[in-house]
């Protein structure tokens, strides 16, 4: 039932023969749910537009309530109930053995969630009644015995029984629809929408995970500056820390497992040092498996986990702790920097998603999409490939959940400045629907057994900080930002100005800002500007030109911003780290995990060394290449006239990170900038290490956040960006009110 066309009614309501002035049009506005909410389908218990399938899933309701003697759906409150509508699915278990299978597959149309399932039409279920009544033993002819179809005649409702099925059903529904009309002041109008909470817990709290029960929600906790596990009451908000040790990395991900009695977690120290777990209620750390990261609880206990392979890939891999099985799954990952790559299972085992792309995914396509595994199988399929989900986040961090009952994925994706948590069908099939939207990224994401969701709001601003050697508290010369690229790199323009990126409606730009002015758009273009960056000579910056799955390299005036020249069909694919020779002449970049030199006026390019991030030594003769192993991050020193390539030993309490090296990050005097990772801190530092006799030194700085791809000004001084961090977690509800 819907509202009458206002003019109508109101022009000529003799001609309205179904018209009733005691119900308004304002009543059954969209968004106003009107009816008995045991009844209501899906998308009316959500205030969304009906049509007849309304109506089908109500005859459907009827249908089993006169099959089993009780409600599809129950709860004890008119929210519980339209709750129980959206979330539960209908218990076929209720029905009779000798229902027949005719009318049970016409329940499980007419009650299917999904719109493009569920009967579209109601005299299909006349024809399919009516199709059992004509030859009851039909359907089991084609396989019983004359005994059995004897047997199950005798068991069978009777044909009247069926028939005033259909009758009364009919009737129903019809009293349902009509009392719709005049029970104005009788009837409940009820209206749903997602509420949020923030929960306790220290300045920065990131990465919850709820326990089977929906009691206690686990969560990274960041003590002192590193990551651990903590546990918080759900209802209290009272929250504890769970782990204790300082010696063996940071945390990324964390998991229950299956009867919730103990935590899965990571540990990282530059590269995945091993899955550990502990028990919920605190006590020592106890190693599941070497080398690994990102664990991820099956019910039959088995673990997804990640790990690096001998092509430098992060993988997904299955592995039983029982008997240390360990098999690989076509699921691949872009370099996480450090990070936990984006994978969920859902509730019952069978199958998984994650953000990345497959062995065999067309090689020229390197972005990455969202898939679903069999982890029977290992075949995979793209879900939802009509989103474009590149833009989420700057990093490899992409919030998945799994709807409780298994039929949603939730995921994040960007809307302009804003991120929307959206729900995509599991099968692929029905509509992508937004549930709600917040302003800040969203990294880590779950739900509760009540369809709670959890999720973390992280404000993570780019700075530009200027420190001396020595250390002490960094000067902001700009900032904060936006980071549109997973290069951080600012670079100092000859006239003092700043280039830092910028994301803004989904689109990168690289703006200019002097030290304590306004930023303004560098390039005089249109098109889309974005990080790696490098000064070539005095006068140009190389930069990268269009959207990011097609973007290229080009070169532009630093004096008014202008494009002096593209740099098109270099080999290699997506760039991710670019530097110039010390005389200007000759770029280097990064793609396809190797690096490649090119001429800056253009022309054939040609691969120098497998690689993952480049920077020029200034005596013109070398350059030091950094390659992200299974087994650390290592530095070789590559000789531009073919000579042999030999590795750069050092000794130090801290490891090298991922990220990509500043185009400056060697100095005349032979010494290194490096991003760092100590022990004992979560975030990233700063090092110099002297490349000729392999000593490394930690600066110590006063800044409570990341420091990422230093390098050297002409000053002496460093200019690196600054990633200050705080994240809180929050509780988003589904609300049901009511009046009468």
């Amino acid at each position: 039932a819907k509202a009458l066309d206002p003019q109508d009614t109101i022009s000529n309501p003799a001609n309205s023969p179904n018209f009733s002035p005691t119900l308004s049009i304002a009543a059954t506005q969209a968004g106003v749910i009107l009816g008995t909410a045991a009844y209501m389908s899906p998308e009316q218990a959500k205030g969304k537009s009906v049509d007849r399938r309304a109506d089908i899933w109500a005859f459907g309701c009827v249908l089993y309530e006169m099959l089993t003697g009780q409600q599809t759906f129950k709860g004890e409150s008119i929210s519980d109930t339209l709750a129980a509508v959206i979330r539960d699915a209908p218990n076929f278990e209720r029905l009779s053995a000798t229902t027949p299978r005719t009318i049970h597959t016409l329940l499980s149309r007419c009650l299917a969630k999904d719109l493009r399932h569920r009967l579209q039409a109601i005299g299909e279920a006349r024809i399919a009644i009516e199709g059992y009544l004509a030859n009851p033993t039909a359907e089991e002819s084609a396989s019983a015995s004359p005994a059995q179809i004897s047997q199950v005649q005798a068991q069978s409702p009777s044909r009247k029984l069926v028939a005033a099925v259909v009758l009364v059903s009919s009737l129903m529904l019809g009293i349902g629809l009509i009392s719709g009309w005049w029970l104005k002041g009788r009837v409940e109008i009820v209206s749903s929408s997602w509420s949020g909470e923030r929960l306790g817990g220290p300045t920065v709290a990131m990465g919850s995970r709820i326990s089977p029960d929906g009691r206690t929600l686990a969560f990274q906790a960041m003590i002192d500056n590193l990551t651990q596990v903590a546990v918080m009451d759900t209802e209290s908000g009272d929250w504890t820390v769970l782990t204790k040790n300082r010696s063996r990395g940071y945390i990324t991900e964390l998991n229950w497992s299956p009867d919730g009695s103990q935590i899965y977690f990571d540990r990282l120290f530059s590269v995945p040092h091993g899955i550990y777990t502990v028990s919920r209620f605190g006590g020592d750390e106890r190693l599941v498996l070497e080398d690994a990261m990102g664990p991820e609880a099956l019910p039959d206990g088995s673990l997804l986990v990640v790990k690096v392979n001998k092509n430098r890939d992060f993988q997904l891999y299955r592995f039983w702790p029982e008997n240390g099985r360990l098999e690989a799954l076509d699921a691949l990952f872009a370099n996480t920097s450090d990070l936990c790559p984006p994978n969920r299972a859902f509730h019952d085992g069978k199958e998984a998603v994650f953000f990345g792309s497959t062995l065999e995914q067309d090689k020229s396509d390197i972005s990455p999409h969202l898939y679903v595994i069999d982890l029977t199988t290992g075949k995979t399929r793209r879900l939802a490939p009509q989103l474009d989900l590149r833009l989420n986040s700057s990093l490899s961090l992409f919030p998945i959940a799994m709807s409780i009952d298994d039929q949603s994925v939730f995921v994040q994706m960007a809307a302009g400045d804003l991120h929307r948590v959206i729900s995509i069908p599991r099968r692929g099939t029905g509509p992508v629907q937004t549930l709600f939207t917040v302003t800040m990224q969203i990294d880590f994401m779950d739900v509760d057994k009540d369809g709670n969701i959890y999720l973390d709001q992280a404000d993570r601003p780019i700075e530009a900080l200027r420190f001396s050697p020595p250390g002490g508290t960094p000067e902001v010369p700009v900032g904060p930002g936006n980071a549109s690229s997973h290069q951080f790199t600012p670079l100092q323009l000859e006239d003092g100005r700043i280039v830092l990126s910028s994301a803004v409606a989904g689109r990168s730009r690289l703006l200019a800002a002097k030290p304590g002015g306004e930023a303004a758009p560098f390039i005089a273009t249109k098109e889309e500007t974005s990080l790696p960056a490098c000064k070539v000579g005095r006068d140009e910056v190389a930069f990268l030109l269009g959207p990011s799955e097609r973007a290229i390299i080009a070169v532009a005036s630093t004096a008014d911003g202008r494009i002096v020249r593209r740099i098109e069909g270099a080999p290699g694919g997506h760039v991710s780290d670019l530097a110039a020779s010390p005389d200007g002449k000759t770029l280097y970049y990064v793609a396809s995990r190797s690096v490649w030199a090119i001429p800056v006026t253009g022309g054939q390019a040609h691969e120098i060394a497998k690689g993952d991030a480049v920077a020029p030594d200034p005596n013109g003769k070398d350059l030091i290449v950094q390659l992200n192993e299974e087994e650390g991050i290592r530095l070789l020193r590559v000789p531009l006239s073919g000579g042999e390539m030999k590795p750069i030993l050092f000794q130090s309490p801290f490891r090298l990170t991922s990220v990509e090296l500043s185009p400056n990050a060697i100095g005349k005097d032979g010494r290194a900038l490096l991003s760092i990772t100590p022990p004992d801190a979560w975030f990233y530092g700063t090092g110099i290490l002297d490349l000729r006799n392999g000593k490394m030194e930690r600066i110590p700085l006063n800044f409570t956040g990341d420091i990422l791809a230093p390098g050297w000004q002409d000053d002496g001084r460093i200019l690196s960006s600054g990633w200050p961090f705080k994240s809180t977690i929050w509780r988003f509800s589904q609300r049901a009110t009511a009046k009468n």
